[in-house]
Order: structure tokens, then sequence, then C-alpha cells
């Protein structure tokens, strides 16, 4: 299982680090605290994805996080 610090969802997003820990105090992006941080699964962060486009496919994010890197 592939684990993402907060600053490299705030990377992928293009937002700033508190605007992820906002995402996580309210619930809405499950992370896990680990020892003096906070790691988001794979898992958790292709469902927050998944629910703000309103899409069930995976492909959809997986090819704008490829663009996005390249």
């Amino acid at each position: 299982m592939k684990l993402y610090t907060v600053a490299e969802i705030a990377e992928i997003l293009k937002v700033n680090k508190n605007a992820v820990y906002e995402l996580i105090n309210s619930g809405e992006l499950p992370a896990i605290k680990g020892v003096g941080r906070m790691k988001i699964s794979e898992d958790a962060f292709i469902n927050y994805i998944k629910k703000i486009e309103g899409t069930e496919d995976e492909t959809v994010w997986l090819s704008k996080r490829n663009f996005r890197e390249n």
C-alpha cells in the first residue's frame, strides 16, 4: 500500500498543505497519524478524487495524475 505525505498530496492537488490538513480534519480525506506525520493511503486518495470528480472510473484520476507528472 502506497502512503503519501501531506506535502505530496498538496503538490498533486496544486494546493497548500493547510488545505490538505483541512480536508483531513473535516473527514473528507482519511489519514493515518504516524510518528509525527500524517499519511494518506493511495486508496483513500483515489476515493477522494472519485468523490469530487463524481466518477467511479479510476483511470480518469490516473490519466490526470500522469499528465501532471510529465
